[in-house]
C-alpha cells in the first residue's frame, strides 16, 4: 500500500508543552512558518498570560501565530468544544 502525501495547512501547538523546551520551541516554530503553515497557540493559562510568557523567548513572539486561544477565551466559547475543535474551527478547519 502506498503512502498518500498528506496536505498539512496547519499546526496547532500547546503552549505548556513549549514551555517545557523553548529552544526547541523557537526552531520548531521558526521550521512551520518557513512552510507556509497556519500555526494555532491553545493553552490552559489566559491570553494575558500567554503573551507574557512568549515575551521570553528571543526569536518568536505572538505575531508568529495565526491564533492564540487561552482558557479565558474557552470559558466564553457557548458551544462547549475544546481547544483544539475551537482553534480548528476559527482557523476554517473544520
Amino acid at each position: 500500500m502506498k503512502n498518500k502525501p498528506m496536505n498539512i495547512k496547519a499546526v496547532i501547538l500547546h503552549f505548556e508543552g513549549l514551555l517545557q523546551h523553548p529552544d526547541d520551541a523557537e526552531a520548531i516554530i521558526q521550521y512551520l512558518r518557513s512552510k507556509n503553515l497556519k500555526l494555532g497557540l491553545i493553552s490552559h493559562k489566559g491570553q494575558a498570560s500567554i503573551r507574557r510568557a512568549l515575551k521570553n523567548y528571543k526569536t518568536i513572539g505572538p505575531s508568529d501565530f495565526d491564533l492564540i486561544i487561552g482558557s479565558d477565551e474557552l470559558f466564553e466559547h457557548k458551544s462547549g468544544a475544546n481547544a483544539v475543535v475551537l482553534a480548528a474551527e476559527k482557523m476554517k478547519l473544520a
